[in-house]
């Protein structure tokens, strides 16, 4: 995660220098290192479900953040098609909610259970995710035609500086009054 940090660095680029290779180096590092994060987490089993603690879920979160802004990212050189062809975050959130929905499934045997749990409630929050998410894919893609071949001067897509600001998995551990 340390090569985070270049999604928030402003690109050293110049006449001289159409392209910060460094920069981009950094940023495919961060997509694998993610990427080997999200498969990690993916490859525990149903069973293992019951027992995560919120900081795994917190990691899920920000792992799955990072790549999303990831494939949004619009930056001269960039290749968003190679990210989204390495890893689909549409498809992660799916395969999470199916592992969620299959914990609950193991948790619920020998259990009076009304279907609210954190596991039900949390694959209902993945799914409804998805299409918000998949507008913002198509959405960095039409930034791409309309700028063209135009080179962004602040370096910082706009998408970035909403990092912080994902509701779904806020409302997946706020309230439950709905």
């Amino acid at each position: 995660m340390i090569h985070e940090i270049a999604l928030f660095q402003l690109p050293l680029i110049s006449s001289h220098r159409p392209y910060d290779s460094r920069r981009f180096e950094y940023l495919y590092t961060c997509a694998q290192a993610t990427k080997s994060g999200l498969d990690n987490f993916l490859s525990l089993s149903p069973s293992d479900w019951i027992g995560l603690n919120f900081a795994v879920m917190l990691q899920f979160s920000h792992g799955i953040q990072v790549m999303h802004r990831l494939s949004c990212l619009q930056n001269p050189g960039w290749d968003r098609a190679f990210i989204r062809s390495t890893i689909d975050v549409l498809e992660y959130l799916e395969q999470v909610a199916v592992k969620m929905e299959q914990a609950y499934e193991n948790w619920k045997v020998g259990s009076v259970e009304d279907g609210t749990s954190v596991f039900c409630k949390g694959a209902q929050i993945m799914r409804s995710a998805i299409p918000i998410w998949a507008a913002s894919l198509e959405k960095a893609d039409k930034g791409d035609e309309r700028q063209g071949s135009e080179n962004t001067e602040s370096g910082m897509d706009e998408m970035l500086m909403e990092f912080s600001d994902e509701t779904w998995f806020t409302d997946f551990f706020g309230s439950w009054n709905v």
